[in-house]
């Protein structure tokens, strides 16, 4: 990566840990991206995750990794950059008390002392099973729209790319009925 470059294709999402006990969400099903669930927090996650960094204060009760902060009214919240994964998590969410931010870094600090800060495997987990579910929809997105085309033009066979070229069946409408060509 080049440095002071931004990178624009940062995916912005909650850990578990956060969503369930400092946003009051439960667990959405794989159909639900978490990073997609709408709630202030998330929104202003989004607005800044091609940017992250820029702008945001370090918590400096943190020492490694380097974990910003985040304001939205009096709450605070903790953020980290992942960027093997291009994601930047939501770690942890916390009021502020009478003005003070440091109560609220305390409070960042003490997660990340337990180990219960950063993202955890089960947010790996949950990660990775979303993708899984987007390359999925992809696909079948992609081969409805091959059928399409090949009842549009009549065309028997087609080929779908998407990370690599597949050959792929295709259903055309021929003489009142569906049958299948080029499958392989």
């Amino acid at each position: 990566m080049i440095p002071g470059a931004v990178v624009t294709s940062r995916r912005a999402r909650p850990t578990i840990r956060c969503l369930t006990e400092d946003l009051g969400f439960e667990v959405p099903g794989l159909d639900v991206g978490m990073g997609d669930i709408e709630d202030g927090w998330l929104d202003e996650l989004r607005r800044i995750a091609p940017a992250s960094r820029q702008g945001q204060k370090r918590i400096l009760a943190i020492a490694q990794p380097m974990v910003y902060r985040l304001r939205v009214g009096s709450f605070r919240g903790a953020t980290w950059v992942d960027e093997g994964n291009g994601i930047v998590w939501l770690c942890a969410v916390h009021r502020r008390e009478q003005d003070f931010d440091d109560d609220a870094c305390a409070w960042f600090a003490g997660l990340h002392a337990n180990g219960r800060l950063l993202p955890s495997q089960d947010d790996r987990l949950r990660d990775r099973a979303e993708a899984v579910i987007r390359l999925q929809r992809g696909l079948t997105a992609g081969l409805l729209q091959l059928v399409d085309d090949a009842c549009r033009t009549g065309e028997r066979s087609w080929r779908l790319t998407s990370a690599a070229t597949f050959r792929a069946a295709c259903l055309s409408w021929l003489a009142g009925g569906w049958r299948r060509y080029g499958a392989r």
